[in-house]
């Protein structure tokens, strides 16, 4: 499946502990998701998502402590957060990615599978999966 017009994919960029900062133009959903596969508990990362609407798709973290899946555009100051299932969402987390240790609630620490289910999505439209639960609220702490 193609992206529409209105949202191609223009680039995808990575990072990992043990890779510089790369990117590729036009990625295919393939790339994308390949690149997510790629981040393990031995070599987390950053996978960054652009689209011509100008939202951009962040994915933070490994397969072994989780991701922390953002959508943000250049257009307004809003933040959407994947949400984690119910019974995952109480406490804290903390996420270490090389020499970076970030604290996030638990809520919005989401698995794999949700973490390229987003991304296909976003691939695919530009905008937040109809099938993930998002969030604005990325401070709250059950």
């Amino acid at each position: 499946m193609r992206p529409t017009s209105a949202t191609t994919t223009r680039e995808v960029s990575w990072e990992r502990v043990a890779c510089p900062r790369l990117s590729k133009k036009q990625p295919t959903v393939d790339n994308v998701l390949s690149l997510i596969d790629s981040l393990t508990g031995a070599d987390p990362g950053t996978v960054i998502l652009t689209v011509s609407n100008r939202n951009v798709l962040t994915i933070v973290g490994d397969s072994e402590q989780g991701f922390v899946v953002r959508i943000s555009s250049s257009m307004t100051s809003k933040n959407l957060f994947a949400l984690a299932p119910p019974d995952q969402q109480s406490g804290t987390v903390v996420l270490v990615v090389g020499e970076q240790r970030d604290e996030y609630p638990r809520r919005i620490v989401v698995d794999k599978v949700t973490a390229l289910r987003a991304a296909r999505g976003f691939w695919q439209r530009g905008l937040p999966d109809e099938y993930v639960n998002w969030t604005a609220d990325a401070k709250s702490i059950r």
